[in-house]
């Protein structure tokens, strides 16, 4: 009974693996963030373990060990499988929750005025999040709803400089009644910037063709992200791009034109890069574009990231 009790735990931890493995390649169709708030999400599974656990050791029912053991390994399987493939959303302590309308709207925006360069916060602790090009005149806009106390969007101007705030807010519902975390924000193209992406456990589509951008930190948890940057802007030099993940899959997409180099340090996952890049010597994880060293503008990626993958893709 004892063999098969550690088994039984062994083969947890391999299907966990081996879940988590298939969504990092892409053998899976839902996203990495689903799968992983799918499994977190089966948290009381734990305590109905552990109870039964303790249990069967005052007891001295080792089949009640075995049984708990059992259920943590159908949770898995259920939680990384079947869980993420049905209409049912995931929650953890108001992570994300069961749309029961309790999301409230929200819109604000900035005029551009005589700002020519910004940096703009991103700060979103879970949900969907959209970041665009919007108006030349309208410096930021934002707007979606969130369950969350006080969406903020703040502008501190200084002569042609701004430093942007745009915020989900923070606070937590009563779990599982949580209701719906959207932002979508829009940025002016007539405006140079540096962006900051925070995120959580969220989706994030950020299209940057048309924001000329100098520098972009993406720090991000249990999320799926896709950013495309457009061209460097002119007198820029080395427009630096940092990736940091934790649980991720986040895909980077430049111009076909663009030169870059990309160095990682990466934990357990994977490193794609276009064709066109090649490795550099010394060892490590370096590549770079064939004319990097004679572009005058060019992106400088650095990636940090624990399991998932982070893909570059030409477009």
């Amino acid at each position: 009974m004892r063999t098969l009790n550690r088994f039984l735990e062994g083969l947890t931890l391999v299907a966990i693996g081996l879940i988590l493995l298939g969504n990092t390649l892409g053998y899976l169709p839902w996203t990495l963030s689903t799968t992983f708030l799918s499994l977190i999400s089966l948290w009381p599974v734990l305590l109905v373990t552990a109870g039964l656990d303790i249990i069967g050791r005052g007891l001295n029912a080792p089949w009640l060990r075995l049984l708990s053991s059992a259920i943590v390994f159908v949770a898995v399987l259920y939680g990384g499988l079947v869980l993420p493939a049905s209409d049912a959303r995931p929650h953890f302590f108001g992570i994300v929750g069961i749309d029961t309308g309790n999301s409230t709207p929200f819109s604000f925006s900035e005029r551009v005025g005589w700002v020519d360069d910004a940096t703009v916060v991103l700060k979103a602790g879970a949900g969907e999040i959209t970041l665009g090009a919007g108006s030349r005149g309208t410096l930021v806009r934002m707007s979606g709803e969130s369950p969350f106390d006080n969406p903020v969007l703040s502008v501190d101007r200084a002569g042609s400089t701004a430093d942007v705030l745009a915020s989900l807010g923070s606070g937590a519902s009563v779990w599982p009644l949580t209701g719906t975390s959207r932002m979508n924000v829009t940025l002016s193209p007539a405006v140079t910037w540096d962006v900051q992406l925070q995120t959580g456990a969220s989706t994030l589509k950020a299209d940057l063709r048309y924001v000329p951008t100098r520098a972009l930190l993406l720090k991000t948890g249990a999320s799926d992200s896709d950013v495309t940057l457009g061209s460097v802007p002119s007198g820029t030099g080395d427009a630096p791009i940092r990736i940091e993940s934790g649980v991720a899959a986040v895909t980077l997409r430049i111009p076909e034109a663009a030169e870059a180099r990309v160095e990682a340090q990466a934990g357990l996952s994977t490193l794609d890069v276009p064709p066109d890049f090649v490795r550099l010597e010394g060892g490590g994880r370096a590549y770079e574009s064939a004319g990097f060293e004679s572009a005058s503008n060019r992106y400088v990626i650095r990636v940090q990231t624990g399991i998932g993958s982070v893909a570059i893709r030409r477009y």
